[in-house]
């Protein structure tokens, strides 16, 4: 899971494993996440990747924060 201080995206968060990458868009007002792009990814990975995302999106949101000073 990466963040990047440089973006001025809404909240989202970006997962790579080897030669796989997805980006999710997290709308914190529905508690849902849609997907921005994915590559090479197959489907069980894309759900076992928003499993992760659900059981950590207040961490994740609180993480964000802090890291983007807001």
């Amino acid at each position: 899971f990466l963040l990047f201080k440089w973006s001025n995206e809404p909240i989202h968060i970006h997962c790579e494993k080897a030669e796989k990458e997805i980006k999710y868009w997290l709308h914190s007002e529905k508690f849902d996440i849609s997907e921005a792009y994915s590559y090479n990814m197959s489907n069980k990975e894309k759900r076992d990747v928003k499993k992760i995302i659900f059981e950590y999106f207040e961490q994740i949101e609180e993480e964000w924060e802090k890291f983007h000073g807001k």
